[in-house]
């Protein structure tokens, strides 16, 4: 945790798959967000690929992740994407999870108070060391 005297909090983490209750065998961390933020139960097409126990998972995550929320991104910069939670409710309303193309079982999540702006400036700033 970030802690400021004028700005608010700023909470830094990492998760895996095992957040996500994905075996090694089942879906990358990467691709697990990546439906999460970019489809629904109706994609019909895209849950034919996947067991229905994992696609439920994803469904339930999906829904309790963006219950709140107003708006759902996702940032692609090079090797680096972010997916983007603005005003997600409590306790923070920006919620982030940032995964290099080279680790997509490990993700970045960052949490905090900050305008969205900042946070999205904060994403949009992430690189990887090295490039």
């Amino acid at each position: 945790v970030f802690r400021y005297a004028t700005i608010p909090h700023i909470v830094m983490s990492t998760e895996t798959r095992k957040t996500f209750r994905l075996s090694s065998e089942e879906i990358s961390l990467s691709r697990a967000l990546e439906i999460i933020f970019t489809n629904t139960p109706k994609d019909h097409e895209v849950s034919d690929k996947y067991k229905r126990e994992l696609w439920n998972r994803l469904m339930l995550a999906k829904r309790g992740l963006l219950e709140h929320a107003s708006n759902a991104f996702i940032y692609k910069k090079g090797p680096v994407t972010a997916y983007y939670i603005s005003d997600a409710g409590e306790p923070y309303k920006n919620i982030a999870w940032v995964v290099d193309d080279k680790n997509q079982n490990s993700a970045l999540r960052i949490e905090s108070n900050l305008e969205n702006k900042t946070f999205r400036d904060i994403l949009l700033s992430i690189k990887i060391k090295g490039s």
